[in-house]
């Protein structure tokens, strides 16, 4: 549906494109376009298409309007519905998750994940607390005495999947520390994951300036998706320090932008 189905446009109007999902066509991704149909009385030049190196007959097309679309793309699956789904849940090929908004944690004696309001980009974040804790033998038995933080999600996708998560910039605690973190899908064995050094021999603290001025420091690894379905994301302490802002499982659908994709859909936005 369109704001604005006629009128006169005289230099530029913004015109709001609305889906009626009980229309739509059911399915992960449906392709289709918007076509603009309009009548000009002069040939004006476009900043999309070179004029002059139009034939007549697109000439005669662009006069009357009539090969001017725009594309889109709809996201409608048939299942889970709204109300049933666990998690949060991905669309437009990726997962983005706040990282305070956890379904689950499980903290130890000496140490727990808390959230810290109003520190990271987009929110609050979450981090280990307290930060003296000691670092955690990444070849030893992570699962059972590491403080655990664990998300619920949906997918559609199947495969290797990148996993970013978003930090706050930070140094290791001291120079026996190191700014790991260890992650896993459902069961399986957790695996190490560590910040970006980006240390060079002209200028070691490039990377660390560039982290600072952006407010980002990331951490990445890859996941497998062995079925589509709900699985549960777990985070692990290794290193006290890091500072988590927020989640990305990206399937190919993330775009460039500074802040990164909005939060996913789950039950908890209700």
């Amino acid at each position: 549906m369109l704001s604005d189905t006629a009128g006169v446009i005289y230099d530029e109007k913004r015109i709001w494109v609305t889906i009626d999902w009980g229309k739509a066509p059911k399915g992960i991704k449906s392709d289709g376009r918007i076509s603009f149909n309009w009548t000009s009385s002069i040939i004006a030049d476009s900043h999309r298409w070179d004029h002059n190196k139009m034939t007549d007959e697109e000439k005669e097309e662009f006069r009357n309007g009539i090969f001017c679309y725009v594309g889109l793309s709809i996201f409608n699956p048939a299942a889970p519905s709204p109300e049933s789904v666990k998690g949060f849940v991905e669309s437009n090929g990726y997962i983005s998750i706040e990282a305070e908004h956890f379904t689950r944690k499980r903290d130890i004696k000496n140490g727990e994940w808390d959230v810290i309001e109003g520190l990271g980009r987009s929110g609050n974040s979450v981090t280990i607390l307290p930060p003296t804790l000691p670092v955690i033998d990444p070849e030893g038995e992570i699962v059972s005495v590491s403080p655990r933080i664990e998300y619920d999600i949906y997918t559609f996708t199947k495969g290797t999947a990148s996993l970013q998560l978003n930090c706050v910039p930070s140094y290791p605690m001291n120079k026996d520390y190191d700014q790991r973190i260890a992650v896993a899908l459902n069961d399986e064995p957790p695996q190490i994951i560590s910040a970006e050094k980006g240390i060079t021999v002209m200028d070691p603290y490039t990377n660390s300036r560039k982290a600072v001025m952006e407010n980002l420091m990331t951490i990445s690894g890859k996941l497998t998706i062995k079925k589509a379905g709900e699985h549960t994301l777990k985070l692990w302490m290794v290193d006290p320090g890091i500072v988590i802002d927020k989640i990305i499982l990206d399937f190919g659908g993330v775009k460039d932008s500074y802040l990164g994709p909005p939060e996913s859909f789950s039950n908890r936005n209700h």
